[in-house]
C-alpha cells in the first residue's frame, strides 16, 4: 500500500515525463528544429536527470547508497559518451560522402571485358 504524499506525487510525475519521452521521443522534437541539436539537448538533460536519481535515492531513503550513486554515474556517463558521439564533427557528412563515394564507383565500374 502506498500512501499519497508529496515525495510519490513528484516521483510519479518524473516517470510519467520519462514514459511519455520514450513512447513519444522524436515526435517531440518541435517542427523545423535541427534534430541532432534537439537530441544533444535532451541526451544532456537525460544524463542531469541520470545523476538526479542516484542523488534522490540516497536523500529519500536517508541512508547513503554508494552502488545506486555508482549505478547512476555510470549512466551519466553512458548518456554523456553517446552524446559526445553525435557532437563529433563531419560525423554524418563522412558516412554520406563515403556512400555516395560508393554509389558512383558501383555506377561506374564496368568488368574488363566490357571495356574497350
Amino acid at each position: 500500500m502506498t500512501i499519497e504524499n508529496t515525495g510519490v506525487a513528484l516521483a510519479r510525475r518524473a516517470a510519467e515525463a520519462l514514459e511519455a519521452l520514450d513512447q513519444h521521443g522524436p515526435h517531440q522534437r518541435p517542427p523545423g528544429s535541427d534534430r541532432f541539436g534537439w537530441t544533444v539537448d535532451v541526451l544532456d538533460e537525460l544524463a542531469r536527470v541520470a545523476g538526479l536519481v542516484g542523488r534522490a535515492v540516497d536523500h529519500t531513503s536517508g541512508d547513503a547508497c554508494p552502488e545506486v550513486r555508482r549505478a547512476a554515474q555510470d549512466l551519466v556517463d553512458a548518456i554523456v559518451a553517446h552524446r559526445n558521439t553525435m557532437l563529433q564533427p563531419g560525423r554524418h557528412a563522412a558516412a554520406d560522402v563515403r556512400a555516395a563515394h560508393e554509389d558512383r564507383t558501383r555506377r561506374d565500374y564496368a568488368p574488363p571485358a566490357a571495356r574497350t
